[in-house]
């Protein structure tokens, strides 16, 4: 489990692990919290590229980071999901509160 974040200008972007439950809630507000304290942050990416297990409390963690990048005014990216993860957004309607393209 590790969760990757890189900056570049006014963007980050957070590699999410394979397994993207409770496990790494810790690890995940972390590095949010860090790439939103940034001055002149206006953009991130959440990237899904190795998530091949996610769950409801995944989810919650997600809705925790926009409540709190919408306060700041940062756009959240849901990216590279695919396969069952993807429909898993989907069907909670993530694709429509969240930039995924």
């Amino acid at each position: 489990m590790s969760i990757q974040v890189s900056m570049q200008g006014n963007k980050a972007t957070i590699i999410l692990c394979e397994q993207f439950d409770h496990k790494v809630t810790h690890e995940f507000q972390e590095s949010y919290n860090k790439a939103l304290e940034q001055n002149g942050m206006e953009e991130m990416d959440v990237d899904f590229t190795k998530v091949a297990f996610l769950n409801s409390f995944a989810l919650g963690l997600l809705l925790i980071l926009r409540d709190k990048a919408e306060k700041l005014d940062v756009a959240i990216n849901l990216v590279n999901s695919q396969g069952a993860v993807r429909r898993m957004l989907e069907i909670a309607n993530f694709d429509k509160i969240f930039n995924m393209p």
